[in-house]
C-alpha cells in the first residue's frame, strides 16, 4: 500500500489564493487518477467571508466547483498534520515562523518554478480594488489561470520533495 501524502496550502483569508491551490491540485489529481493525497488550504487570518463569485466562475472555467469550500483558519495542530505546507506570498510564510515556530513552508512559486516570489492577493495587486471590479476581475483571472498552469508542476516537485 502506498503512503499517503498531504499538502495544505496557505494564504491570508482562504477565499481566494490558497482555494485556487487546493482545488486545481484536487482536479489534476483526479483527472491523472492519482489517489492518496490529503489536499487542503487555510487562512493566517480567515475571517470569516465568501468566496468571491469571480474566484468561482474562474475554476468553474476549469471544470472546477468550488461553491462548498468552507473557510478555515489556521492552527499549529494543522501545519503538523500535513506532509507539505505551501504558502501562497512571504508574509504567509513568515506569518507562520513568527506565530507557530514553523519553518518547513515553502512558497507556492518557489515549489512550482524556483522563484522565491509571491502569489499576490487583490489589495496587493490592485490598489484601486474597492472602486475597480474590473482590474479585480482579471486579477483574480489572471491568478487563478497561473495558479492552474503551475500546478503539475506543484504536483510534480511536491511529489520528488515530500
Amino acid at each position: 500500500m502506498i503512503a499517503k501524502r498531504s499538502i495544505l496550502f496557505v494564504c491570508t483569508a482562504n477565499i481566494f489564493r490558497s482555494v485556487s491551490a487546493e482545488y486545481c491540485f484536487k482536479k489534476y489529481l483526479k483527472d491523472n487518477n492519482i489517489e492518496n493525497w490529503n489536499v487542503g488550504s487555510a487562512g493566517i487570518i480567515a475571517e470569516p467571508a465568501s468566496v468571491d463569485s469571480e474566484v468561482l466562475e474562474t475554476l468553474a472555467g476549469f471544470g472546477i466547483d468550488a461553491s462548498r469550500h468552507q473557510q478555515r483558519k489556521l492552527t499549529r495542530e494543522m501545519l503538523s498534520e500535513y506532509d507539505a505546507v505551501v504558502g501562497m506570498a512571504e508574509n504567509h510564510i513568515d506569518f507562520m515562523e513568527s506565530e507557530f515556530n514553523y519553518k518547513r513552508a515553502i512558497l507556492f512559486n518557489d515549489l512550482a518554478v524556483e522563484e522565491r516570489t509571491s502569489v499576490w492577493d487583490v489589495q496587493d495587486a490592485v490598489p484601486d480594488h474597492l472602486h475597480n471590479r474590473p482590474a479585480v476581475e482579471r486579477m483574480i483571472d489572471t491568478t487563478i489561470e497561473d495558479i492552474h498552469a503551475k500546478t503539475p508542476a506543484v504536483y510534480r516537485n511536491a511529489s520528488e520533495r515530500f
